[in-house]
């Protein structure tokens, strides 16, 4: 069966039956009720005379109730019925208590796309789900609002609701409908998602390398900044305060996908780095929960120009911000600790009698760099002084190191 957190398609069975009301076009819900006028039919099916009249006199019935007569039926020989055409007539998807139906609705449902890569991605990072299960999406920048908006009517279908109004509202709301599914199908957890500590859904990391840049587009625009050389990341969570006064750390499952996706563009990130924030209290919990803040950054000019070259952001001002970075590089600079490899990488091949005069041209260091990076390699256990540096007749020699294996 179908798995949508792996798949990226949902489809109608995907959906929690009980919690999901469905609308048939006309011709087919007709036909439905010719059918189930047989008392024999309505026997076989364990359905009450109450249900039938639910479904002629209301608009919407639920899943479950459609899924299962609709089954039956086409197992009787009436093609019509057959789940594939049952998905091509459908005319809304709502739920019991909303009012906003998603209309003309594009089954199966299609994540694994451009459209689908930025909406999940808005949504876990400057958006989420409220109580009420309806998915919401906030930015300053109405680019990004509209971008979304048309995402969603890209994969849900129609939308009529004064809350999606990009043009009037900083912060856009979603149909409840489309926060049950996301919750359902990729675990997209519902109210403060500083509780949640979501993860990046599977199918995510299956996607072609240009979704994966609009993913990772997405993210960064929401929650990336660009300052002095560095591209960084941010994310919080808020954990009970016995677990917080025990671990000595705690994954952020999102920043550590994004860490993962990053790998697929040959991005080297920094270490993830977390501090502790203590409070009394937080979003009106007095004394339950404690702040993590997390972060990571992207350094270095090469790791900088390969994100500027295959993601990059959609917001102006920090794609110019980049740009700014790449071309205030005067020499050629590496991450740190990087240096230090490049280094043994050519000790490994010299093996013995290595000077620093000589490895510092080999790796384009000034003599005092290259000294403390021989220094550094010797303190790890990669090289030995075979001969410190000595003075010869008002000439200084300088030390000689050789490979320890």
């Amino acid at each position: 069966m179908n798995n949508p957190i792996k798949t990226g398609i949902v489809g109608l069975n995907n959906l929690p039956q009980d919690l999901i009301l469905i609308g048939i076009k006309n011709p087919l819900k007709e036909e439905l009720l010719k059918h189930l006028k047989s008392r024999n039919t309505r026997k076989s099916l364990n359905i009450k005379l109450s249900q039938f009249y639910n479904l002629k006199d209301n608009e919407k019935v639920t899943l479950n109730f459609l899924l299962k007569t609709t089954k039956y039926l086409a197992k009787q020989g009436h093609k019509q019925f057959s789940y594939k055409n049952l998905e091509k007539n459908i005319e809304i998807i709502g739920t019991k208590r909303g009012d906003i139906y998603i209309r003309n609705p594009k089954l199966p449902f299609n994540f694994k796309k451009e459209e689908g890569a930025y909406f999940i991605a808005a949504i876990l990072f400057d958006g989420g789900i409220d109580r009420q299960y309806k998915p919401h999406y906030g930015n300053i920048n109405l680019g990004m609002r509209l971008r979304i908006v048309k995402c969603a009517e890209s994969i849900f279908g129609e939308i009529t609701s004064k809350e999606v109004n990009a043009e009037k509202r900083l912060f856009v709301r979603f149909p409840k409908t489309m926060g049950i599914i996301l919750n359902h199908c990729f675990n997209i957890g519902v109210g403060n998602k500083m509780y949640c500590n979501n993860r990046i859904p599977d199918f995510i990391f299956s996607l072609d390398k240009q979704s994966k840049s609009y993913f990772l587009r997405q993210a960064f625009d929401d929650d990336g900044t660009v300052v002095e050389k560095t591209i960084g990341l941010i994310g919080v969570t808020d954990v009970k305060k016995d677990d917080f006064d025990q671990n000595k750390k705690i994954n952020f499952n999102l920043l550590e996908g994004i860490k993962e996706l990053l790998k697929d563009f040959d991005i080297d990130s920094n270490p993830l780095r977390f501090t502790k924030t203590y409070s009394n209290q937080e979003y009106r919990k007095k004394g339950e929960f404690r702040r993590y803040i997390f972060r990571f950054s992207i350094t270095g000019r090469k790791n900088l120009d390969k994100f500027y070259r295959n993601i990059g952001f959609n917001l102006e001002y920090k794609m110019k911000k980049l740009d700014s970075t790449l071309k205030s590089y005067k020499v050629h600079q590496l991450r740190k600790g990087e240096i230090s490899k490049i280094a043994l990488e050519a000790c490994k091949k010299e093996r013995d009698n290595i000077a620093i005069p000589h490895l510092a041209k080999i790796i384009n260091r000034s003599y005092r760099q290259t000294v403390m990076i021989m220094r550094g390699l010797e303190k790890k256990g990669f090289l030995k002084l075979k001969r410190p540096s000595i003075n010869v007749k008002g000439r200084r020699l300088p030390a000689i190191y050789t490979l320890t294996s």
